[in-house]
């Protein structure tokens, strides 16, 4: 697609959006099923509606600060601090280092990502898949 196309600008606001969705979405089967009280619900509250906002923000913002949002994605992502207690008493070893280990490739991932230069983009591509192929294992065989 040409540069500064619409079609491109629709699906960019797109493609950002599913990250927030991507995150919200992968907290909110740990949370229901670990959590099933007025904290895991306000865990899920929180990042749907960081969601919704960061959502809303990407369309309506004139121009976007894409060093707020990657900040937004990390915050989201580490909001697993609060409910770090309830994984470790209820899961085993197996799942909260694969969780972990997952959140850790997001966050080193964004690190080249918000670097500018020659073929960190797809740096940041791999590293998204690693962390999220550890984190749907970890959901999916031992949750």
């Amino acid at each position: 697609m040409a540069y500064g196309s619409t079609h491109k600008y629709v699906l960019r606001i797109i493609d950002h959006s599913m990250i927030y969705v991507a995150i919200a979405g992968s907290y909110t089967p740990v949370v229901l099923t670990l959590m099933n009280n007025w904290f895991g619900y306000l865990i899920i509250a929180i990042q749907w509606g960081t969601t919704i906002f960061g959502i809303l923000y990407k369309i309506f913002a004139k121009k976007v600060n894409e060093k707020f949002s990657l900040a937004l994605y990390l915050i989201m992502g580490w909001l697993v601090l609060a409910i770090i207690p309830a994984i470790i008493s209820q899961t085993t070893p197996i799942f909260w280092s694969l969780m972990v280990t997952g959140g850790l490739c997001y966050t080193v991932g964004a690190g080249f990502y918000a670097k500018k230069k020659p073929y960190f983009h797809m740096i940041w591509h791999l590293f998204i898949l690693a962390a999220s192929a550890l984190q749907y294992i970890a959901i999916v065989y031992y949750m």
